[in-house]
């Protein structure tokens, strides 16, 4: 009896002592992520729910690879802080209020996609934006990103420049490059010819000899309302680049997306023999806008101070050099993203040291030009410059080069 007694206090000991011990362990561990954001933000879960609507192609193809690196260097700095990227349609993120159960706290979009603009939160935009990214912007956004229009030009194109065969685009929803065409043919010209024989600056500079003036017209006339026109046999086409990589067309216009195809292309040996050129207006509407949301329930003010410092962080030196990961262009001043060997060199720097003319996060109507007004430019009996100036009146009056 005894022996049996001691033998079940024995066991006892041994319970309670591995009790013990296991309670010991359980508070030697660290905590979980969840105690640790709790404890941290008092209950908030740390989750910052970003969506992005792509109405523009970089040259990489998406701004994905940037915004993942962006989202991981700010997660490193913010502990418990997890930026959650869902890429969603132009129809859900137009309707992003209507998500009650699951709303964003930061969205990223396109010129034209927000009609609604009510939940939004005020940001201030940054001093160092570009000069002209600030149009429609309301206070309720900043543009991060950016890309552009160009010339592809054939090297050895001869002749006149208005008899340039040109191909360009047909246009998508959010990118016009009928629209482009008519900021890159709008232009007057210099008094002075330049070292390639030239006299347009502000048209179409193919470095060819300055097209002759019209008996009876003087050259102040001229350099008034001369712009530079299309050669008849000009296209806007779906096959505008394959047209151009196969000698079929002189220029084509082209946005940094067919510059980096055209790049690699050359790197193959498959390259038409090409330069780049930029004319006219500098003009963009794919341009990538950043917006806090003001819909979360919960931690709302948290929230609404931590997707503000995601959306500036956006724009800091570190985040803007690293654009080109995207091959796309920088909405802030400072060092160039491409050297002069780059196909994006020529581009880069039209947008930088030019007032850039653009739609704007919340234009009142999308800019287009209907394609008979389009067909006539090409046939010669259109005036870009009428076309352009109607859609951006202020842009006439804001270019201190204009006469």
């Amino acid at each position: 009896m005894r022996k049996t007694l001691l033998i079940r206090f024995i066991l006892a000991i041994l319970l309670l002592s591995a009790a013990l011990s296991v309670s010991d362990i359980f508070d030697r561990l660290p905590a979980s992520p969840g105690e640790i954001i709790n404890e941290m933000y008092d209950g908030y879960s740390g989750i910052l729910k970003l969506w992005i609507c792509e109405g523009w192609t970089p040259g990489a193809g998406s701004l994905s690879r940037w915004l993942n690196s962006a989202s991981e260097r700010f997660e490193k700095t913010h502990d418990g802080v997890y930026v959650q990227i869902s890429y969603v349609s132009p129809q859900t993120l137009a309707a992003f209020n209507y998500a009650p159960e699951n709303p964003p706290d930061i969205l990223l979009f396109s010129s034209g996609m927000l009609n609604d603009k009510s939940d939004l939160i005020p940001i201030e935009a940054p001093e160092t934006i570009l000069p002209g990214l600030q149009t429609n912007l309301d206070g309720l956004c900043v543009p991060v990103a950016m890309g552009g229009w160009a010339w592809a030009v054939n090297a050895q194109l001869t002749g006149t420049i208005s008899g340039a065969k040109i191909a360009f685009p047909n246009d998508e929803q959010y990118a016009h490059p009928s629209v482009a065409l008519t900021a890159m043919l709008t232009g007057n010209c210099e008094d002075t010819p330049s070292e390639s024989g030239s006299s347009s600056r502000y048209g179409m500079d193919f470095g060819l000899p300055s097209p002759t003036l019209p008996p009876n017209e003087t050259k102040t006339q001229n350099r008034k309302r001369r712009e530079i026109i299309p050669g008849s046999e000009s296209i806007q086409s779906d096959d505008a680049y394959r047209l151009f990589t196969l000698s079929e067309a002189d220029a084509l216009l082209v946005s940094q997306r067919e510059i980096s195809r055209l790049e690699s292309l050359s790197q193959s040996g498959r390259a038409p023999d090409y330069r780049i050129i930029t004319t006219g207006e500098a003009y963009t509407d794919q341009v990538t806008y950043a917006s806090a949301c003001g819909l979360s329930k919960n931690h709302a003010e948290e929230k609404q101070a931590l997707s503000k410092e995601f959306i500036l962080f956006l724009l800091s030196d570190d985040m803007q050099s690293r654009l080109s990961s995207a091959k796309a262009l920088r909405v802030t001043k400072g060092g160039a993203l491409y050297s002069s060997s780059s196909a994006f060199f020529e581009l880069e720097r039209f947008y930088t040291e030019n007032r850039i003319c653009t739609p704007g996060a919340f234009p009142q109507s999308t800019p287009a030009i209907p394609k008979e007004e389009i067909d006539s430019l090409l046939e010669g009996s259109g005036s870009a410059q009428d076309f352009f100036y109607r859609l951006f009146p202020q842009q006439s009056l804001s270019q201190s080069f204009r006469f």
